[in-house]
Formats: structure tokens, sequence, C-alpha cells
């Protein structure tokens, strides 16, 4: 069937990956710069796969890292992603009711014989409620304590679905910054930022379980992974959680930390200031407001990772959806890197109403 990962045991899309290694030309289109401009990207450092094809991740990531003059449009996503996210840092984030059209797929190269498929619902927190939560064709669910949406079907039915929902979210600084524990969470989450690099990958599962990045670069996941285990080390409780970025332009799936604190769990992001650090920006500024705050431009989907039936030894991490997929011969496998949250390919519309202001302009 479908092209199998046999290190990890896991199902990947193969052919029908939305984002495959191109050719240069190819490539030069999708950045809108010259043929000429990405052999000399080439020439200057930029790896290639064997076949003369670049991986779009590897692609992104090299010109991120002090190179974005070279490419003007991934330069402007770039921007605009601390855009979406620069009001609540400044003081003037709103609550807002979003309305979220939910669009979900599978890529598979060939179909499965069967699968079976869950989804997160959106659940009730501190910083959210949840108004409406539908999902076609899809069955609630209870795992581990936790509501999910549940999916099985044949080779016959259509691995995608549509659904929407209706969440009120709004944005929380939960600790003063002259608090010890916000000083103390603070601290450890800056030198861990200072030295991370922030990156696209494709991440892999292993017979223990997670797998993370440790040359100090990786994706949002692998920075909420290795500062809740800083966070552990110094005796705090830690939990992922992972969202959505509440935008069409950047519905891309999010994670971050829940740390344990006298008040309360506390949410500490560290991506969004590691970004701000790539693009020259005062990264602790950043920082300083994603520690204990959370901001109303995300959806949260699911805290920690509770197994799921089947899904064996371990789940990867299910908070953004999880699938198993039976192959021809009767085998079972985890089809994670095969959902389009996971693979680049996540969509969404995202229709917003500002409910309140929750500072000045």
């Amino acid at each position: 069937m479908t092209q199998v990962d046999g290190r990890a045991c896991w199902v990947l899309p193969g052919s029908a990956d939305p984002l495959p290694d191109v050719f240069p030309a190819a490539l030069a289109e999708h950045y809108g710069v010259s043929l000429d401009q990405v052999i000399a990207w080439c020439d200057a450092g930029l790896a290639q796969e064997r076949d003369g094809r670049l991986n779009p991740f590897t692609v992104c990531n090299w010109l991120s890292q002090g190179r974005l003059h070279l490419a003007p449009a991934l330069a402007r996503r770039w921007r605009s992603y601390l855009q979406w996210f620069r009001p609540f840092v400044q003081g003037r984030d709103e609550q807002r009711v979003y309305r979220w059209q939910r669009q979900h797929r599978c890529f598979f190269s060939v179909p499965p014989v069967q699968w079976h498929w869950w989804l997160p619902l959106v659940p009730n927190t501190a910083y959210q409620y949840c108004l409406e939560d539908r999902l076609e064709r899809a069955q609630r669910c209870r795992v581990g304590g936790v509501s999910v949406w549940r999916l099985q079907g044949t080779a016959e039915e259509a691995l995608d679905v549509q659904g929407h929902c209706s969440v009120r979210v709004e944005s929380v600084r939960a600790l003063p910054p002259d608090n010890a524990e916000y000083q103390s969470l603070y601290a450890i989450a800056e030198e861990f930022v200072s030295t991370f690099t922030y990156g696209y990958r494709r991440h892999r599962r292993h017979a223990h379980g997670l797998e993370c990045s440790e040359d100090g670069s990786g994706s949002c996941l692998d920075a909420a992974l290795i500062l809740a285990q800083r966070y552990r080390s110094a005796g705090r409780p830690a939990t992922i959680v992972g969202g959505i970025i509440a935008n069409d332009a950047l519905a891309n799936p999010h994670f971050w930390v829940e740390v344990g604190t006298c008040h309360g769990p506390t949410v500490v992001d560290p991506s969004i200031p590691a970004i701000a650090k790539m693009l020259g920006e005062d990264w602790q500024a950043w920082l300083a407001a994603y520690v204990g705050g959370m901001d109303a431009r995300r959806i949260t989907l699911a805290r920690g990772m509770s197994p799921l039936p089947g899904v064996l030894p371990h789940t990867f991490n299910w908070s953004i959806g999880e699938v198993m997929v039976q192959d021809a011969a009767g085998s079972w496998r985890n089809a994670w890197p095969c959902i389009d949250w996971v693979c680049g390919e996540c969509q969404g519309i995202f229709n917003a109403q500002i409910v309140e202001s929750q500072g000045s302009a």
C-alpha cells in the first residue's frame, strides 16, 4: 500500500504528499524568483536531494535563517505571522467569537482497507468556551476521560471530513511580571529560547513514543516538548497543549505548554518569541507576554496525550488528530504523517467577531 517508514512502522503519504520535493524550476515559481536565483541558493549551500529535487521544509528553514532578503514572498509571510499576534504583545488584544469551518484530510497513495480516525473536540478552558462543534460522519466518544471525535470507514469512503464550530476566546494574562513564579517560569523559557532555532520538519515516532529534536532547532512541537521537560526537571508539572491558529492564511496547528503554579495552570508559548528572534525583533518582549499569557488568536484543541485504542505502544500526538489504517495484508499501522495538519496542507475558514477590546488601539 502507501509507503511505510520501517523504523517507526508508520504509513507515509508517499506520492500523495501535498508538499513533495520539487525541482528548482517549480520552487522558483512558488517563491516568485528566477531559476537562476534558486540555482544560486544551491551553490551557496542549500541542500538538494540526490535526484536534484529540493525539500520544501529544508528550503524554508535555510532561507529563514538570515537569508529572507533572498525570498521577499517568504519574508512577507513570516511578518504576517507575527502581525497576527502583535496586538496581544502590545496589550490591545480582543475577545473574539470564531466560527470555524473545519476541513480535515488524509493523504494516501493507495487507500487503506479500513481506517479509524480520531480528531479533537473543541474543549472549554479558562480562556475559551465552545458554543457549538459539529463534524460530518463523526461520533463523539470518550478516551482517557477526554471527549474526541471518531470516524471509521473502508477504502470506498473518502478520507476527508468537514464540520463547523463556534468558540469564544479571550486573552488572558495570568501572572504579573513582578510575581516570583512568573520570574521563575520566564528565566527557564528565556534560557531555552535564546539557543533555540525555529524551523519546519517532518516528525517521526519511535517505539518509546514521542521523538523530538535534539540539535537545538525544530518546530513548535519540538519547542513545547523540550521546554515542558525543562519545567518538569525544575519540579513543575507541565503538559503539552495543541491547537490551531485562527486565521485563514495561517491556519497551522500549534503547540505550547501549560505549567503548574501555585495560582493554577499557566500558559507558556516559546515558539512565537523564537519566530520573533528569527525575524530580528525584540524576542524577550514577546516572551514576556507569552509567559503566563494567552492570546485570543488561536483555538485550543486538546491538552496532553491520553492513549488511544489501537495506537500501540503509544499515541504520537492525537491533540491534532491520529489515524490508524489497515493494509491489504491485514496489518494495522499508524498513519499520523498522512494527516493534513501534519504534512502541511492544513486548511480552515475563520469568521471572527470582536466581542470586547482588551486595551486601547
